[in-house]
């Protein structure tokens, strides 16, 4: 068959909490500005996953933009993305979400969020599961589905403990230390890596 040409990722946005980047917090022990809790930009889940399509394309290295929504607790507040001139997006939150656990205040404002970021220019869409709060993500997937993006399930690292920053002795605060640590952040990198490398893969 004919090859198809990868694609060029020419900006990568993640929409994301604080898994994918919080600034320093002198009262939480917290001195970074990436993603909660690496000990540092390189090894948090964003930057490994740049690196990573930055390899497969060298002739092109994507710009990365970092952003949040402004009120995940009610799963709203992404109109600033818009229009999204990306060609990749990555959404990554749900676990500060604090409203009905329902497919009215939970999907649906999640799928129409990936429909208005699709109406631009059509990204491709990957949506990233809760780190620790497994109830949320049946709606999540399904909004997924409904709107064609894929779902990528990381709770499931959660469950291991050494996946959590806890386990790596940086930190000292209980809130930072439920995130993830080096070891977690790569694995969510390499989870993502396993949908995101599709992309690239030419028959």
């Amino acid at each position: 068959g004919t090859t198809c040409r990868p694609p060029v990722v020419r900006k990568l946005l993640i929409i994301g909490n604080s898994l994918t980047r919080h600034g320093p917090n002198e009262a939480l022990g917290w001195p970074h500005n990436c993603g909660m809790a690496a000990t540092g930009p390189e090894h948090d889940y964003a930057h490994l996953t740049l690196e990573r399509i930055a390899a497969m394309q060298p002739q092109s290295r994507p710009e990365m933009v970092l952003t949040n929504l402004s009120d995940e607790a009610h799963m709203r507040g992404f109109e600033h993305v818009l229009p999204c001139d990306a060609d990749l997006v990555i959404i990554q939150v749900g676990d500060n979400y604090r409203g009905a656990v329902n497919e009215e205040e939970l999907q649906q404002p999640y799928a129409q969020m990936i429909a208005a970021i699709r109406a631009g220019g059509d990204p491709r869409v990957f949506c990233v599961s809760t780190w620790g709060n497994a109830a949320f993500n049946p709606f999540l997937r399904a909004a997924a589905g409904e709107q064609s993006a894929v779902f990528v399930d990381i709770h499931r690292l959660f469950a291991d403990p050494l996946n959590r920053a806890a386990s790596e002795g940086h930190f000292t605060h209980a809130g930072v230390n439920w995130h993830p640590g080096d070891r977690g952040m790569a694995a969510i990198a390499e989870t993502l890596w396993t949908h995101l490398s599709a992309l690239w893969q030419t028959d």
